[in-house]
């Protein structure tokens, strides 16, 4: 054991060494795409998670020898699978579902012999993880209206949303749904849109570089301000500190 652990060490720091080397700059640019990748995923993100997955794609294809290209490519893509895997377990919890898409994508993938294939296969990996956690965020409830609720705050996290306007797109009371979201989800609805839009704050703060007090403005928070306070509430950090501490992992 203490061997295998001291090849490790070994292994790691020459790893790193690498990694700090200006010509393995593209070994940081594969984490960061993966990274992104998988937050694009969780977040039901098709169009920008291709567009991370296709980063991948290109810098595994600075490799220029053929073969090894291809070895490359496919033991990545098992990677992404069983990284995937790893994120939904961690994020929700084991189930068939979860181990299925894997399995299946897995057994599709294993028929791929040619890099083109590789390149097409970047919507059946797409679209494979995005059908695994749609919904998810929602699926353990049984009242049908909850689901509702909480698919209407998602679509609408950059529009004016308060009770008024969930109950009227709902078609009941005021009191019926504040009522049924205090039950189901244990808080107030002006409480749970705020939540939803300092997640979604800090999807921004990592995968984009847009000012702190534009993405305040955006997702409808009254001040920039107000902003920091509700964000480090619920992250334990300012959104500033947020951002510095994602970009340095």
């Amino acid at each position: 054991m203490s061997m295998n652990y001291e090849r490790f060490r070994s292994l790691y720091g020459r790893e790193i060494e690498k990694m700090e080397q200006a010509e393995n700059e593209e070994l940081v640019q594969l984490y960061m795409a993966q990274n992104r990748f998988f937050d694009c995923i969780f977040r039901s993100r098709k169009k920008e998670a291709k567009n991370e997955l296709a980063t991948i794609y290109r810098v595994i294809l600075l490799e220029p020898e053929d073969e090894k290209r291809l070895l490359v490519l496919k033991q990545y893509y098992f990677f992404l699978i069983g990284g995937f895997l790893d994120r939904y377990t961690q994020t929700f919890s084991y189930n068939k579902k979860a181990l299925a898409a894997s399995v299946a994508l897995i057994n599709v993938m294993e028929e791929w012999e040619r890099e083109e294939e590789f390149y097409e296969g970047i919507d059946v990996l797409v679209d494979g993880m995005l059908d695994t956690t749609w919904n998810e965020d929602f699926q353990s409830y049984n009242n049908p209206i909850i689901s509702r609720f909480i698919t209407l705050v998602n679509q609408q996290l950059y529009k004016e949303l308060n009770t008024e306007i969930l109950s009227k797109q709902l078609g009941i009371s005021h009191s019926h749904i504040s009522r049924l979201v205090n039950e189901e989800l244990g808080t107030s609805i002006p409480n749970y849109v705020t939540y939803k839009r300092a997640e979604e704050a800090a999807y921004l703060l990592k995968a984009t570089t847009q000012p702190v007090k534009s993405i305040a403005e955006r997702l409808r928070f009254s001040s920039a301000s107000y902003f920091g306070v509700c964000f480090k509430s619920i992250h334990g950090c300012t959104p500033r500190q947020y951002r510095i501490f994602t970009a340095q992992r």
